[in-house]
C-alpha cells in the first residue's frame, strides 16, 4: 500500500507534464498561487530534468525511505518470535547441531530471514515505487535522471536492514520465552525513543543515539544529503519547494535546520 501510494505520487508529479492530463486539469481548478507553483514546477521539469528531476526525486524518496521506517519496528516486532527463541523454546538447536549444520550456517540463515522479511516490508516497496513511477512518466528519461535517488534508498535501506537483522538476532538469542522477546525489542525501540528529547534537556547530545529511531533518521539524512537538493527547490519552484521541505522538515527538523540553513 505504501509503494502504491509512492508510486501515484511520482505518477502525479510526471502527469503535470502532460498537457490534457487529469491531473493538470485538477491543477487548473485550485488556488492561483497552487497553479503558480504547478507551472513553475512544470517548466523546470521541462526545461532542466537533469537537475530537477534528480532533486525532486531524491527529495521524495527521502521522505517515502523516513517515513516507511516504522514499518520495520513492526516487521521486526513479529518476526523476532520466529528466529533464535523459537528454536531454543523446541530444543530444535540440539538438533542442528547434531547435523553438519556450523554455528555459521545457521545464524547466516535466520540473518537471511530477517533480511528476507525486511526486504518484502521496506526495501521492496521504494523499488516498486520507484520502478513503477518511472514506468508511468511521460519521458523514458526520469529512468536516468532519477538514478541517484534509487541509489540512496537502496544504499541506505540496505545498510539499516544489515544493522537491524543483527540486533534482531541478539535480542532473538536472550531468551526462549517467544513472548518476551517482543516485549524487549519494544522496550528499545520505544524507550530509546524517550532518550532523544531527554539528552538535549540534560546536554548530553551522545545520549540521543540510544534511539534506534532517531539513528536510522539521522543515517538517513545523511545518505541523501538533501542540502543542495532542498535549496535548488525551493528557489526554482516556490511553493512545491517550500511544501517539499516542510514535509522533509517534519520528519527530522534538528538535523535538516542545522545543514540547510548553513
Amino acid at each position: 500500500l505504501a509503494g502504491l501510494i509512492q508510486a501515484a505520487i511520482l505518477f502525479g508529479i510526471g502527469q503535470l507534464l502532460v498537457r490534457d492530463s487529469a491531473v493538470a486539469g485538477l491543477v487548473e481548478e485550485t488556488a492561483p498561487n497552487v497553479q503558480t507553483a504547478a507551472r513553475l514546477l512544470v517548466g523546470w521539469l521541462e526545461d532542466h530534468p537533469e537537475i530537477s528531476v534528480h532533486s525532486t526525486y531524491n527529495v521524495l524518496f527521502y521522505i517515502f525511505a523516513s517515513i516507511n521506517q516504522l514499518s520495520t519496528f513492526f516487521i521486526v516486532f513479529m518476526t523476532l518470535p520466529h528466529l533464535i527463541s523459537k528454536d531454543l523454546s523446541s530444543q530444535a538447536i540440539l538438533v542442528y547441531s547434531s547435523k553438519a549444520l556450523s554455528r555459521w550456517d545457521y545464524l547466516i540463515g535466520k540473518f537471511g530471514v530477517m533480511m528476507g522479511m525486511l526486504t518484502i516490508g521496506w526495501l521492496g516497496p521504494n523499488i516498486m515505487a520507484w520502478c513503477l513511477g518511472n514506468v508511468l512518466a511521460p519521458d523514458w528519461g526520469f529512468f536516468w535522471h532519477s538514478k541517484m535517488a534509487l541509489m540512496h534508498t537502496v544504499f541506505f535501506i540496505g545498510t539499516s536492514m544489515v544493522a537491524l537483522s543483527i540486533i534482531a538476532l541478539g535480542i532473538s538469542s536472550i531468551s526462549a520465552n517467544e513472548k518476551s522477546i517482543g516485549t524487549v525489542w519494544a522496550l528499545i525501540w520505544w524507550v530509546g525513543g524517550a532518550f532523544a528529547p531527554l539528552a538535549s534537556r540534560l546536554d548530553t547530545p551522545s545520549l540521543q543515539y540510544v534511539s534506534l529511531s532517531l539513528d536510522l533518521k539521522q543515517w538517513c539524512s545523511w545518505v541523501f544529503d538533501l542540502q543542495k537538493d532542498l535549496s535548488l527547490i525551493q528557489d526554482q519552484v516556490q511553493g512545491f519547494g517550500d511544501a517539499l521541505y516542510k514535509a522533509a522538515m517534519s520528519i527530522n527538523p534538528n538535523w535538516l535546520t542545522s545543514h540547510v540553513q548553513g
